[in-house]
């Protein structure tokens, strides 16, 4: 899993990541008001340093065995996972955006950093999306 998440991180400037301290992946999240989500961005605070945390199971839930159906798929959601939360860095690192326009930003961020990073998914999937929403509707997460 290191190593995809250091795939992933390669269409990421450099300057975009200053300031994170660590990328950590955890199967739930630690607290239970964060119970659903799939990513959290923790902010530089006093002598924490700002780090991401992706949790594998609320992302994934039951359906590993998608994995196999569709393996592009889970990379694909775990890509748009990261890229969120480093959109969320980045907004508050160098942006001056109220916490209103904090979530589309970083929605934003991922859509662009994902294009980047899979320029061919665009091409390939368009014209199967009929397909793949049918899917997604038999096998639902």
């Amino acid at each position: 899993m290191e190593k995809v998440v250091r795939n992933l991180l390669e269409v990421i400037p450099n300057e975009h990541l200053v300031g994170i301290d660590s990328i950590t992946l955890f199967d739930k999240p630690q607290q239970k008001k964060y119970s659903d989500a799939q990513g959290m961005y923790w902010k530089k605070y006093e002598l924490q340093p700002a780090r991401i945390e992706i949790f594998l199971g609320n992302i994934y839930g039951e359906y590993y065995f998608k994995k196999f159906l569709m393996p592009s798929r889970w990379k694909w959601k775990l890509a748009g996972v990261l890229y969120h939360e480093i959109g969320h860095h980045y907004r508050h690192f160098t942006h001056g955006i109220n916490k209103k326009q904090n979530e589309d930003f970083a929605e934003k961020y991922k859509k662009e950093i994902r294009r980047k990073k899979y320029p061919y998914l665009v091409y390939l999937v368009k014209p199967l999306r009929p397909v793949i929403r049918w899917l997604l509707r038999v096998w639902p997460e």
